[in-house]
């Protein structure tokens, strides 16, 4: 167990009290018995607050007028809890409503209204399965605060999902510790506690002045640094090289990343046209493309039809550039 972890498995001392709302990881005025209890999560855990692995926060319900306290953490922070284990063997792409992809979804223009996620675990040497569903009507937060779920709802939704798998397959590991977006719901955040921004998903936790640029910060900004044009990637990288992001920063980010999310919805837009352009080839009766495709997809000719339209509507976007080529189409 973590030696830091160790010295307080019983409860924080007043001045670890004070240093973790100093940093807004635990809200300033919390009720004793919910930091102790916040404690003793944290040793049975395995999470270290100093390390912001884990957080205490705070939501006022606005229906009962009351203060309602969680342990959160990020999608990331669950899978590296499970992956400590030894057991944890990955997981599946998130599948949706009727078990669609979300490629499949957008391509029909569709939103979620339940995701399913699946997890594995490595369970007496066999690789067994942990299935959790979510719905939209149980985790939407309402429009006042679902900003980042009509802006990413497949994400934002599918996160639910695999925490619930994540729980189900470690309960004791990770029960009763919840992600941000789970938690939406719950209520407003309290001003003087933390919020997990959206600009930088899970990875970053803002304070009211500064955020630290620590190795999971760091490593955030790297990856949508990769998905950024030449401009917007140096930026990022120069950010690395900081101390600290202050809140225009994170404004700053949040639009690159804004950009990357409008960049990959016109290739997906380009994408799909692709695809319906070799189908109207096919139904249009041009024969040349429609034995090379059977050939391809190791499909007879006399299945021909609504089996190859459906291969290549589920076809992923590096396989179909590689049928693309393969067909010299453009």
């Amino acid at each position: 167990m973590n030696e830091q972890l160790t010295k307080y498995n019983s409860e924080l001392t007043s001045e670890e009290i004070k240093v973790l709302e100093d940093t807004s990881i635990i809200p300033k005025g919390t009720p004793t018995s919910q930091i102790k209890l916040f404690s003793k999560v944290c040793a049975e855990k395995n999470l270290s607050p100093f390390s912001k692995q884990i957080y205490l926060i705070a939501r006022k319900d606005n229906k009962t007028n009351t203060i309602r306290y969680s342990h959160q953490t990020g999608i990331d922070g669950l899978r590296s809890i499970a992956e400590r284990t030894g057991q944890y063997a990955g997981s599946d792409d998130y599948l949706f409503d009727e078990g669609v992809s979300e490629f499949a979804m957008k391509s029909n223009k569709r939103n979620p209204t339940t995701a399913t996620a699946t997890i594995y675990k490595i369970v007496a040497n066999q690789k067994g399965s942990f299935t959790a569903s979510a719905s939209w009507d149980e985790y939407y937060p309402g429009d006042h605060l679902g900003f980042m779920w009509k802006k990413m709802p497949f994400t934002m939704l599918g996160k639910c999902a695999e925490a619930k798998a994540l729980r189900k397959a470690f309960p004791e590991l990770l029960g009763n510790i919840y992600v941000n977006e789970e938690m939406q719901q719950a209520g407003e955040l309290l001003q003087n506690n933390q919020v997990i921004t959206d600009a930088l998903e899970d990875a970053v936790v803002v304070e009211t002045t500064a955020t630290k640029v620590t190795a999971m910060v760091k490593k955030r900004l790297i990856e949508i640094a990769n998905e950024s044009n030449n401009l917007d990637r140096k930026t990022l990288l120069d950010l690395t090289k900081l101390d600290t992001l202050d809140p225009d920063h994170l404004v700053l980010v949040d639009k690159i990343k804004e950009k990357n999310e409008k960049r990959k919805e016109d290739l997906l837009t380009q994408f799909s046209q692709m695809k319906n352009n070799l189908i109207k080839k096919i139904e249009n009766g041009d024969e040349e493309y429609l034995h090379k495709v059977c050939k391809i997809f190791n499909i007879e000719p006399f299945e021909k039809t609504e089996l190859i339209k459906q291969k290549i509507l589920e076809l992923p976007e590096k396989e179909f550039e590689s049928v693309k080529s393969m067909l010299l189409i453009s």
